[in-house]
């Protein structure tokens, strides 16, 4: 399986790959003050730009911790947002407790929906050629009418690979559509595609790396905030943190040849002091890749860090990191 994932990694590196992103859950907002009341409360800037946009933006606490991020999709008709589907509880309640007297309506759409990723150098073109990025032309959901063949597509980003986003009813049978142009990912193999692509990419992820443990600036989240926007909830944590270069950790991509997987939440050190804590563990065929939130110093003036005792080395180069992987020669062997 190691082989394999490793080979569809090659093919978002290379071409284009379609992958379920876990987690995820499409809301459709309603409202004349919507888009006002989370511009006010959340970290970026979501009411300037074109009419079709997507923004991402972050929810925090008081003590500008994270709660969670959101994509805004704007199609200049109808907006969306695009939650982690684990922690929408949590968040709509947060939102609330902020809704006073604002006409806003935050509407769960089915659950018979999924939410892709193409991803790849090829990604964007594939979607225009498929038309799939052509406002009015591509049906928008309508869940009301009980109708789940509708898909829903916009250009993202994730790490520094290029990709389209979709939501779509799984009646919409996407993967088949798609199927002359990409090679979509099976089910078996999803988890551990993406993992390894988000690892690589240096991908913040809800409930191992977005989690109230670390500010966003912490995880590596600067383009979901906006400085020039005025106030939001945690805005003056946020901002003297930044203004005072206050910001005493970061995220880390370590790895370690034939080394055993850290479970999550194992400390880092660096000369037998805790400097940090494992947030992410993947394996390849041949390395185990880590992500932790670790304290400047020792991420900056040290070449390794030690994780139960093994040596993991501190990545340094360009990010997506593929020269970390060791690619299977041979297509799909």
């Amino acid at each position: 399986m190691k082989g394999r994932t490793e080979a569809l990694v090659r093919l978002a590196r290379e071409h284009a790959l379609l992958i379920p992103e876990p987690d995820r859950m499409l809301f459709r907002l309603e409202g004349r003050e919507a888009l006002d009341l989370l511009h006010r409360i959340s970290t970026n800037d979501i009411l300037t730009g074109a009419p079709v946009r997507t923004v991402r933006t972050l929810f925090c606490t008081e003590k500008g911790r994270v709660i969670d991020v959101a994509e805004i999709v704007s199609t200049g008709k109808d907006l969306f947002m695009v939650l982690t589907a684990s922690s929408t509880d949590r968040l709509l309640a947060w939102i609330e407790k902020f809704t006073i007297t604002e006409d806003i309506t935050i509407s769960p759409l089915t659950t018979d929906s999924a939410t892709y990723l193409l991803i790849g150098p090829e990604a964007i073109p594939t979607a225009q050629s498929l038309r799939l990025l052509e406002t009015g032309r591509v049906p928008l959901p309508d869940f009301s009418a009980g109708r789940t063949e509708s898909i829903l597509a916009w250009r993202s980003t994730f790490g520094g690979i290029p990709c389209v986003r979709i939501s779509a009813g799984r009646a919409a049978g996407l993967p088949k559509t798609l199927g002359e142009k990409v090679l979509s990912v099976f089910p078996e193999h999803a988890h551990d595609v993406y993992d390894v692509l988000r690892t690589i990419s240096l991908v913040p992820e809800t409930g191992h790396e977005i989690i109230d443990t670390y500010n966003p600036l912490e995880i590596g989240l600067l383009n979901e905030i906006s400085f020039t926007k005025g106030c939001y909830i945690g805005q003056e944590v946020i901002a003297r943190l930044d203004s005072y270069k206050k910001v005493q950790r970061k995220l880390c991509l370590l790895s370690a040849i034939e080394t055993p997987l850290p479970e999550i939440g194992t400390a880092v050190q660096c000369q037998g002091a805790d400097v940090g804590a494992v947030t992410t563990a993947v394996s390849t065929q041949a390395r185990s890749l880590v992500l932790a939130v670790v304290r400047n110093e020792a991420c900056e003036g040290h070449e390794t860090l030690q994780i139960s005792g093994r040596d993991f080395s501190i990545y340094r180069g360009t990010y997506p990191a593929y020269s970390l992987l060791d690619f299977v020669e041979g297509g799909m062997e």
